[in-house]
């Protein structure tokens, strides 16, 4: 198996690791691969950071309200530690947001702060919801709000929760390079796939292969994929969390919810 040198750090990347409560099968596809700048000329280019929670308003007390919204600072620039993201060269970040100790039937928007809020949504729930999104937002570039994003919720009660997983840069870091979206594990008995029948229980942490599965390379300038995360056949309400197995700890952040 392959190791690399990761962006901030030593990492083995070639499995990712997925730990719930309750049972369930998995899908996973994968849909896109990074790889170093040298691939590609211009542009903004995905650098990958072990995943951090950076806000609950569950532990800080400011719980959104109807039609309430919340800053999260990113960069140094507005007040962030400076071993959070890399700053002068962030143009946005992936996140994975999630809401809970919903009330009523809403939706949470996230945009740059200082900016007009869009009318479009990047999560949506009905009362007593908890739900989870991968999200890809630009941050603020003026001021006070440079380096931040803003988090609205239209309706209810809700309070949300902010892994960040990656940023986006001008500098030339690692360029994101997409492929054919391919399925490369389904835990579903028969399914025809690596994992098949490995349908996970509760507590239970489960290796899914992802260097050399698919359009995968197996060369070491993969530094990490974007995959399409499915659970079905779930009997307990229950989180998902995926993470790099290789030198890193799972981390405290649900990548799926569901009831």
């Amino acid at each position: 198996m392959r190791t690399w040198t990761g962006l901030r750090g030593m990492g083995r990347v070639p499995r990712i690791g997925l730990s719930l409560v309750g049972g369930a099968a998995v899908a996973v596809a994968a849909l896109s691969q990074f790889v170093p700048a040298s691939a590609v000329s211009s542009g903004s280019f995905y650098d990958a950071i072990n995943t951090t929670r950076v806000m609950d308003t569950r532990t800080t007390g400011t719980t959104l309200g109807p039609g309430g919204t919340t800053t999260l600072c990113l960069l140094t620039a507005c007040g962030a530690p400076s071993n959070l993201i890399g700053h002068l060269f962030a143009t946005a970040v992936s996140l994975n947001v999630t809401v809970t100790n919903t009330t009523a039937a809403s939706f949470l928007t996230a945009y740059p702060a200082g900016t007009t809020r869009p009318t479009v949504s990047n999560l949506n729930w009905v009362a007593g919801q908890t739900v989870a999104n991968a999200v890809v937002v630009p941050i603020g570039t003026s001021g006070t709000n440079d380096g931040a994003i803003t988090f609205y919720n239209n309706q209810g009660k809700a309070d949300v929760v902010v892994d960040l997983n990656a940023e986006f840069t001008t500098h030339t870091a690692a360029a994101y390079v997409p492929v054919s979206p391919t399925r490369i594990a389904d835990t579903r008995v028969a399914s025809g796939y690596p994992n098949a029948g490995q349908t996970m229980t509760a507590g239970e942490t489960e290796n899914f292969l992802v260097q050399g599965e698919g359009p995968v390379p197996t060369t070491p300038e993969v530094r990490g994929v974007v995959l399409n995360v499915t659970v079905t056949d779930t009997t307990a309400a229950s989180f998902l969390t995926v993470w790099n197995n290789g030198d890193e700890s799972m981390p405290v952040a649900s990548t799926l919810n569901w009831a």
